[in-house]
């Protein structure tokens, strides 16, 4: 098995991006009853156990049933469809397939409170190969036979109705006394900006010709990230005690 990931070295960059988003279909069931669960590789110092490389076959079996109507009069394997050469490389090779999963699964653990956890509205697109070539040169010796390269984007959305909700906090915290204050800081934290307040607030404010609303606009900020500050802090104290 070892021998087989060096072997196919070459061939895993190839897989990895064209693959990433089909193994999230399937959820692996591997891991149970490890006491008879011989390890047959390494990835890494990672070990790659017998039932893991068991599980991986079978999903992969399992993705080549979806079909796919290539025409009106004919239906092929999707996966075959999709992917072309890389789904030859994985039926000739189907312990390629168990290194995606946990290529894809290291992804989603890197990005998981950002992406999927944290609150508010996002959008993830995927951007041109060009692109990705151009921003990011990448060389590697030994030069595989072939490379392909997946960069994720991710843009985080205001709504509108998180605009008007944002503007109506700074004319309160503006024009109010420090009770309205306090709600207006209460209710901008309730709206869940957390790191993208700043960025929420130049967008609401831009264009803005009023100073004394624009000077609202960031005294309230400041109060409500400060607040969310001493909060972290009074958690984490408490945490150590």
């Amino acid at each position: 098995m070892y021998r087989f990931f060096q072997k196919n070295q070459k061939k895993l960059l190839a897989v990895f991006g064209a693959f990433l988003m089909v193994v999230f279909i399937l959820p692996s069931t591997a891991g149970r009853g490890r006491r008879q669960d011989p390890v047959v590789g390494y990835v890494g110092k990672d070990k790659i156990h017998m039932t893991e490389l068991a599980q991986a076959r079978a999903d992969w079996e399992l993705l080549k049933r979806i079909p796919y109507p290539y025409s009106q009069f004919r239906r092929v394997a999707w996966v075959e469809y999709k992917l072309g050469r890389v789904a030859s490389e994985i039926e000739e090779n189907p312990e390629l397939f168990l290194l995606l999963q946990k290529e894809a699964q290291a992804m989603v653990n890197t990005w998981q409170d950002q992406w999927y956890a944290e609150e508010g509205t996002r959008v993830l697109y995927l951007l041109p190969r060009q692109w990705t070539d151009r921003k990011l040169e990448l060389q590697v010796t030994p030069q595989p036979d072939s490379v392909v390269r997946v960069m994720v984007g991710r843009a985080e959305l205001f709504t509108p109705t998180v605009e008007q909700e944002l503007t109506k906090q700074i004319l309160t915290f503006g024009t109010g006394d420090e009770k309205a204050k306090a709600q207006a800081v209460d209710g901008v934290r309730a709206l869940r900006l957390g790191r993208f307040l700043s960025a929420a607030m130049t967008a609401v404010t831009r264009g803005e010709n009023d100073p004394q609303l624009f000077k609202s606009a960031w005294e309230l900020a400041g109060a409500a990230s400060a607040e969310k500050v001493a909060n972290a802090r009074e958690a984490e104290r408490s945490a150590r005690n």
